[in-house]
């Protein structure tokens, strides 16, 4: 995948190898998942056509860095320190409809780091979700593309409070929220939205439980939280995105899938 820096490296052999002139150095070419971003225009994982816009720099030297041990004869391409680098920035194109993304890989605290940053709003959003969600979605993308993975939770809490309220929650704070969902379960079908009876409360829960503790830290001890890092996010994301198609799109494609059936029915029948 192409939202980590490993991914787009590993996505990068080809036109690295390119850019360098290095015609002697093996490389595997990407595999179509390894070329992938959620596009916001689908609301779904598409293939990225990636156009190097200044693709030496630090990029240059993560991508030795991989593949270093045959580059070790090659005096003309020892490895730099990481601080003599530049920033590194790549244009991406989603195959399918042609949005695009500005990738940059800069130099951070920690070294090499990778930013994405969409031409369009929404992040995780789907064709349906309605735009308050999606504000907050946006701002969830845009927190994770510069690599503040605290705030990107935050802001997925955020997201789903405004869904809650949308779909007929309207209690202040997400807890209550949340219990008056489980109300609704427990009564049964007949209460609130089907949607309801097809999630599991604990990931809302735990959605929750994570927003909380980004913003009231226990202790002040910042330490702890290292555990939310970008694979703990990429699975958050998993679940908007089911959340998403449960709320805002099943319900679309269930009722055009019934009215093909009654128009079928309509011109057979009797």
């Amino acid at each position: 995948m192409l939202d980590n820096l490993d991914g787009f490296i590993k996505a990068l052999d080809l036109q690295m190898k390119s850019a360098l002139n290095l015609q002697q150095v093996a490389v595997a070419a990407p595999k179509p998942e390894d070329e992938q971003l959620y596009c916001p225009k689908c609301s779904g994982f598409r293939r990225m056509k990636i156009i190097a816009l200044h693709p030496h720099g630090i990029a240059s030297r993560v991508w030795k860095q991989r593949n270093q041990s045959q580059l070790r004869n090659i005096p003309a391409f020892e490895i730099q320190p990481i601080e003599n680098e530049q920033p590194s920035m790549f244009c991406l194109s989603c195959t399918q409809c042609d949005d695009r993304f500005t990738a940059l890989i800069y130099v951070g605290p920690k070294g090499a780091e990778l930013a994405i940053f969409s031409v369009s709003a929404g992040g995780l959003t789907t064709r349906n979700t309605d735009k308050n969600v999606a504000y907050f979605l946006d701002q969830a993308y845009k927190c994770q593309g510069g690599g503040a993975i605290t705030g990107a939770i935050v802001m997925y809490r955020a997201a789903l409070e405004q869904l809650l309220t949308q779909q007929g929650y309207p209690t202040k704070n997400l807890a209550n929220k949340i219990k008056s969902l489980e109300e609704d379960i427990k009564n049964g079908y007949g209460s609130g939205h089907k949607w309801v009876h097809e999630i599991d409360v604990g990931f809302l829960k735990v959605i929750k439980d994570l927003g909380n503790e980004s913003i009231h830290v226990n202790s002040g001890d910042t330490d702890t939280l290292a555990i939310i890092d970008a694979k703990l996010l990429a699975e958050v994301q998993v679940l908007f995105i089911e959340l998403l198609d449960l709320v805002y799109e099943k319900p679309g494609q269930r009722a055009e899938r019934l009215k093909m059936l009654q128009d079928a029915h309509s011109q057979v029948k009797p």
